[in-house]
């Protein structure tokens, strides 16, 4: 484009369409954000859904949340039964697969997706399939572990691929990412848990850089302590859920978090906290 548009429409769910709504936002074009879903992130815990919603409410994007919509042009759209103009209309949804042309009947999902077994093998024995034309998920960094996966299991080294254990990153404004079971997968599968969290605002370093929007959040198992998933708010948010995917990925308790011990002063020290306050009480307290 040779000039930023002055009013747009983002049609979709997911990161993706927060981060083109957002990043418009910012160069100060009127956005419309609409999606048919219930839920900004398919997948993220409502935690984090009920907080980005309410962020772009008071960035002043005009929501359409779980609404129809037809198209009514090319620079008009119908929403609600009102007609509304656009410069640009971006189109964010999900992907479906994009299947290479090939001659062997490679069956498929009802989605159109490649159909595969829990060893990411199609209904050819010779023939694997992974990333997004799996179907599984869209995550890049997902995609890369099935290949790994994949290529162990025609080694003759067998496992089983955990989808829990891969972060969800959103690149936002503030950030966010989560990682293990949501609070509502908990609940429904009636585990006994705790929810403990920090705030940014109360991290030394965080106040230093004034980046004090956001905080972690660890939800752990009552009975052993095991920590069970992690969301987190707040600027870096992407790269500081590796530490929790590690403690994920080992069945780390809230007792092992606590006695970790963090640098400081350090952004990193509200899992040291988390911990804490899962275990007995944070500083805050």
């Amino acid at each position: 484009m040779d000039e930023l548009p002055k009013k747009i429409v983002v049609v979709g769910n997911g990161p993706v369409s927060i981060e083109i709504a957002q990043f418009f936002n910012l160069v100060e074009t009127e956005v419309i954000f609409l999606t048919n879903n219930e839920e900004l992130i398919p997948g993220a815990d409502t935690f984090l859904n009920d907080y980005i919603l309410d962020k772009l409410k008071q960035d002043g994007i005009k929501l359409f949340i779980n609404t129809e919509y037809k198209s009514s042009g090319n620079d008009t759209i119908i929403i609600n039964g009102e007609k509304i103009e656009f410069d640009l209309l971006i189109n964010a949804n999900s992907r479906g697969a994009v299947l290479p042309p090939i001659d062997i009947n490679i069956k498929l999902t009802e989605n159109g997706f490649i159909e595969v077994d829990e060893e990411l093998k199609t209904n050819i024995d010779s023939i694997y399939a992974i990333g997004d034309v799996n179907g599984k998920s869209y995550l890049a960094h997902v995609g890369s572990a099935q290949g790994l996966f994949a290529i162990n299991n025609i080694q003759g080294i067998k496992g089983a691929m955990n989808y829990r254990i891969y972060p969800l990153n959103i690149y936002s404004v503030p950030e966010m990412a989560q990682i293990g079971m949501t609070e509502q997968e908990v609940e429904n599968e009636g585990i006994s848990y705790k929810v403990s969290e920090f705030p940014f605002m109360a991290n030394g370093k965080a106040l230093i850089e004034g980046n004090t929007e956001g905080m972690v959040r660890i939800i752990s198992d009552k009975t052993f302590g095991e920590v069970l998933g992690v969301q987190i708010i707040g600027a870096n948010a992407t790269d500081m859920i590796s530490e929790a995917a590690a403690f994920v990925e080992m069945e780390a308790t809230i007792y092992d978090v606590s006695r970790t011990i963090h640098a400081h002063p350090t952004i990193s020290e509200v899992f040291l906290e988390a911990g804490f306050e899962a275990v007995d009480k944070s500083i805050m307290k």
